[in-house]
């Protein structure tokens, strides 16, 4: 019973203009107290951190994405996107509401 591993279903990725649309917005996190700019370019979903970095999010499944940066997962409320999430090796879930 304790060598076993339980997976969950996740539905999968799909990124056309519409999916990324719901991502696009304004994040912040009092926590790191930073602030993300989501945004759609040449095609790609991007964050952008102020002045220069720009971190391209490669969708893994629906609403997680891996970076350079870490792993990314979007959360929803009520069918919306309301927050992100970011995981990297010394910080699990650092969360950023969706403010605009």
């Amino acid at each position: 019973a304790k060598d076993s591993v339980y997976f969950t279903s996740v539905d999968e990725a799909k990124m056309d203009e519409k999916a990324m649309g719901e991502y696009v917005g304004e994040y912040y996190s009092e926590e790191a107290e930073a602030k993300f700019y989501v945004q759609v370019k040449n095609g790609r979903l991007i964050i952008l951190q102020k002045p220069k970095t720009e971190i391209q999010l490669a969708p893994t499944y629906k609403d997680g994405f891996d970076s350079f940066a870490g792993t990314i997962y979007f959360e929803r409320e009520n069918g919306k996107v309301s927050a992100l999430k970011v995981s990297v090796a010394r910080a699990r879930n650092v969360e950023f509401k969706k403010i605009k």
